[in-house]
């Protein structure tokens, strides 16, 4: 029984949202055969009737515990909230506790994982955690489940997969993203980042004057991940996220997931915005239909800084493509273009995965790059190399 009140508290206290298959109250936990993980007591190959009476007289339910959770989880609305969740330290392997907080509704829990003794412990708690969870003002004060602002990159989805680290397509949920109205007027622009170790976040900006006080990012709950929406901020704006570590000191770092940057030796971010209309749908439906294992596959490499230097992206595409069609390779392979500080790198220093390097031309360059050779018939491969992030 002790197993399952602790699943069902860390269940019920951890998020918003949570719930049980019928005859969990009841501890059903035999399994359908040794070494199977599936219960001989589960409705999956037949309908159970249950003596739920029964089980309550004789003190075999978990039912009343589970009201009295339900209880307490509608009376305090710190554990109606996702994003609030702060893990404490404890001089236990076998205990852990945790708080949630909604204004001055402040919850602490503290759960026994070993079901067969009881056990105590002293959790640790900083100062500075204390004031942020007892102060009347605090500096952050979690949203509702869901919700941080109506302009936000990161949807629940975003934030389950990146906190699981299974989130394939980052691009769409961290950086920068300008937002419009249904007129295309400017609203503004999302930021986000992953900053697991920082204390504070703030978004410096040409706008801010690069004030690390005027906008401080929001924490979302213990996942390391840090937004903000800024209104009228939008397309060629320079930025940086300015981060507190834990030993205290500021620094400011270029967004890894920026989309354009400054041309090196600056290092800041620009927001970003695409106007380019592509125009090879016919290669890419061709594409959909090849087979490489029944077609010859010849590939041309090249770094685009030294194969003729002081070309742009757009001299590249007319240059480039056609001595790699003249020489009658199929697909051309750019050593690493995303942005990097260190030109003789030969771009294996990335700082932004997803920024055409600013030394040939802007992204929608980099992109007539590309439209351009596909037009000719070739094909383009990328090196792209995240393992040597500085």
């Amino acid at each position: 029984p002790a197993v399952f009140a602790l699943r069902a508290v860390l269940a019920a206290t951890m998020t918003p949202s949570w719930g049980m298959y019928a005859g969990f109250e009841l501890y059903e936990h035999l399994p359908i055969a040794e070494g199977k993980e599936e219960y001989r007591d589960s409705e999956k190959y037949e309908i159970k009737v249950r003596d739920w009476a029964g089980a309550a007289k004789k003190g075999l339910s978990l039912a009343p515990f589970i009201t009295q959770l339900n209880q307490i989880r509608r009376e305090n609305i710190a554990l109606q909230r996702l994003r609030n969740l702060f893990f404490h330290n404890t001089e236990s392997e076998q205990i852990i506790a945790y708080s949630k907080r909604e204004g001055d509704n402040v919850i602490l829990v503290v759960v026994n994982l070993d079901p067969l003794r009881a056990m105590e412990t002293t959790i640790v708690m900083m100062r500075g955690l204390l004031q942020r969870l007892f102060s009347r003002k605090p500096s952050f004060q979690s949203p509702p489940a869901g919700y941080l602002n109506p302009h936000s990159s990161l949807g629940e989805l975003d934030l389950y997969l990146i906190t699981e680290g299974r989130h394939e397509k980052l691009w769409r949920a961290l950086g920068a993203h300008v937002r419009r109205d249904e007129s295309g007027a400017l609203i503004g622009t999302a930021f986000a980042v992953w900053a697991p170790n920082a204390r504070n976040v703030s978004l410096v900006c040409d706008k801010n004057f690069w004030d690390r006080k005027t906008n401080p990012m929001i924490p979302m709950g213990s996942n390391g991940l840090w937004e903000i929406f800024i209104a009228d901020i939008g397309p060629g704006e320079k930025y940086k996220f300015a981060i507190q570590g834990k030993d205290g000191r500021w620094v400011d770092h270029a967004d890894p997931l920026a989309r354009q940057t400054e041309v090196p030796p600056h290092t800041a971010s620009i927001v970003n915005e695409s106007s380019y209309l592509w125009n090879d749908r016919e290669w890419m439906n061709e594409r959909a239909t090849y087979q490489p294992w029944r077609s010859p596959v010849s590939v041309y490499e090249v770094h685009l800084g030294s194969w003729r230097p002081g070309l742009t992206y757009r001299e590249l595409a007319d240059q480039l493509g056609k001595y790699v069609q003249e020489q009658g390779f199929t697909h051309v392979e750019f050593l690493p273009v995303t942005e990097h500080p260190y030109s003789p790198s030969w771009g294996y220093q990335v700082t932004s995965y997803f920024a055409p390097t600013s030394r040939f031309g802007t992204p929608d360059d980099f992109r007539f790059l590309v439209d351009h050779l596909h037009s000719l018939g070739i094909g383009v491969l990328l090196d792209w190399v995240p393992a040597h992030f500085p």
